[in-house]
């Protein structure tokens, strides 16, 4: 699921950039690690909530107020600059998915990223996962495994 793969980006999943100007900009403003650790797990916590079967308004729009707070509130200073660039592409695809999204058109986000935009979303994922391992908030995909 490409989503699941954005989302856990940021964790990312679906959703609307108001304050960032639906572009995905990222704020110029730093950040200590754990308040960037903290938004990445207020992220992670709203995509938990999403069913990955039926997903709902109100869950959609959970992640994609907890996305716009990430983007809004800025990065660490170390942050590279491909790494804010792919959280930059991350948020603004999730600002193009509508809030009544369905689980298909959860699955396409992200399909129309390019080589170079792959990097960047890897380096971004990267960045939470070198940068947020330790405090616990690195973000995992829900399973859609309908066995658990």
């Amino acid at each position: 699921m490409k989503l699941a793969l954005l989302t856990a980006s940021l964790v990312l999943l679906g959703g609307t950039m108001t304050a960032c100007g639906d572009d995905g900009e990222v704020s110029d403003d730093t950040v200590s690690t754990s308040e960037f650790c903290d938004a990445i797990t207020k992220v992670q916590e709203a995509y938990a909530e999403v069913n990955p079967e039926e997903p709902t308004e109100d869950q959609v729009r959970g992640v994609k107020d907890a996305v716009e707070e990430l983007a809004d509130q800025g990065l660490p200073e170390d942050v590279s600059d491909e790494a804010r660039d792919g959280l930059e592409l991350i948020a603004a695809e999730i600002a193009d998915v509508p809030d009544d999204a369905s689980a298909e058109d959860l699955e396409k986000a992200g399909e129309g990223f390019s080589e170079e935009d792959d990097a960047k979303s890897e380096a971004f994922d990267q960045y939470v996962e070198d940068t947020c391992a330790d405090s616990g908030s690195t973000p995992e995909a829900p399973s859609t495994d309908s066995t658990e």
